[in-house]
């Protein structure tokens, strides 16, 4: 029987699924003009018409948006999984706060959007682009483990975990993010030496995972097929989003624009076309960035900015992730001494943002005695070791961030709710 492993993140939502010893990464289909398009990821976007009310998710609430571009009658959430941090039953988000980074109260003249119906519509969605790929028999029930931040607190791994099931899919087991990530790269390392896992000395990994919208470190100690989590550690603000924004706000500057005069939309599309340039970087040929203001109606000349300028921007905004793991590093070897006694410590970078040079070199030179390793499937790395897990080939043991609180029934006892009562 096949099985999933999903990584919900916060710009694109990945699947990969194994069937019959093969693991493969679910391919996503939308119709177009032009054709039918494939991805093999799902953005974690929402499109809202406020006049019909009519809701689009993932691959078509991104290329609509792309289509219609910036107008008043539309509502676009680029990133849900941010709202879901400070998440609370009832909490909602406001349609003037499209591209925030807050769940939002009730306010007077605006649109009010439950957050878990829409992350409930999201993920229906999501199981049906997996169906329409045709990679599990329609007969078959979408048995899925699950991935979060290894900061979540409890309201989010509970509204999540709910979501996930009132959308169909069947929740065999959940881990935080960077666990699965060590669970890929043991895998990885075990076929790549063709040797058995119980034959493998025990040692740590640190993973450093910088995705669209957080950062999560943890110290995993591998025993043949056995993970342990020694300590965890996050930043729930911080990753691929806001270096998007440090460049908007590079070519704002640069233009003598208000970020206050632009429209949320028109500010999200700048923020699109900003995340388009910051992905050419990776590669390490291109030496600038580019904007043209005309093309979303901004009435200024056409720029270039520096990488190195743009490198300079965003290094003190990474090194919160290098204290982040230092303290994460230290905790596990307060553990298991022989996280500094054993063999010599591997960090590997996984997430999107990971890919930008100026994180592998301030990593490097931050741990010089460590095998920083940068993995070669930044967007499938989360999604893979959540599959590997849906086999039941690995055991491990993760470590939790929580509210404490009580679960409770409302409506006469047919559905649940989280209320916090310590944060």
């Amino acid at each position: 029987m096949a099985r999933l492993g999903i990584d919900f993140g916060t710009t694109n939502t990945v699947a990969v699924i194994h069937d019959r010893g093969v693991f493969s990464v679910v391919l996503h289909q939308a119709d177009t003009g032009a054709g039918t398009v494939v991805q093999d990821v799902f953005p974690s976007a929402i499109l809202i018409d406020r006049l019909s009310g009519k809701q689009w998710f993932g691959l078509e609430a991104d290329r609509l948006f792309g289509q219609r571009g910036p107008g008043p009658n539309h509502v676009f959430l680029p990133s849900l999984k941010r709202h879901l941090w400070s998440y609370a039953e009832g909490h909602s988000i406001t349609s003037g706060h499209e591209t925030g980074a807050k769940a939002c109260d009730a306010a007077a003249g605006l649109e009010q959007y439950d957050v878990a119906k829409l992350l409930t519509g999201f993920l229906q969605s999501l199981a049906d682009s997996i169906r329409a790929s045709g990679v599990i028999d329609p007969a078959e029930p979408l048995e899925t483990v699950i991935t979060w931040p290894a900061n979540a607190n409890g309201a989010q791994r509970y509204i999540t975990r709910k979501c996930f099931r009132d959308a169909g899919f069947e929740v065999l087991s959940t881990l935080n993010e960077p666990t699965a990530s060590a669970i890929e790269l043991a895998d990885c390392i075990t076929a790549g030496r063709g040797s058995k896992k119980d034959n493998r000395e025990p040692s740590a990994v640190a993973v450093f995972d910088l995705g669209g919208g957080t950062f999560d470190a943890s110290v995993v100690w591998i025993e043949g097929d056995e993970f342990e989590v020694l300590a965890s550690g996050g930043i729930e603000d911080l990753g691929g989003d806001d270096f998007d924004r440090a460049l908007l706000e590079m070519f704002l500057e640069r233009f003598k624009l208000s970020d206050e005069l632009l429209s949320p939309l028109t500010r999200h599309a700048l923020l699109r076309q900003a995340r388009s340039q910051k992905e050419t970087i990776a590669g390490g040929v291109v030496r600038s960035l580019f904007l043209n203001p005309l093309d979303f109606g901004l009435d200024c000349s056409p720029l270039s900015i520096p990488v190195d300028a743009y490198f300079e921007r965003i290094r003190p905004m990474l090194k919160p992730t290098i204290a982040m793991l230092k303290k994460v590093i230290l905790s596990a070897a307060a553990k298991e001494p022989r996280v500094r006694t054993g063999p010599k410590l591997t960090i590997y970078l996984v997430g999107g943002s990971a890919k930008l040079p100026p994180v592998g070199r301030m990593v490097s030179d931050a741990f010089p005695d460590c095998r920083v390793i940068l993995t070669d499937k930044p967007f499938t790395s989360v999604a893979m070791g959540a599959a590997i897990c849906a086999t039941d080939r690995v055991t491990y043991r993760d470590v939790f961030a929580r509210h404490f609180g009580l679960l409770r029934l409302k409506d006469n006892g047919l559905s649940e709710v989280f209320d916090i009562i310590f944060p």
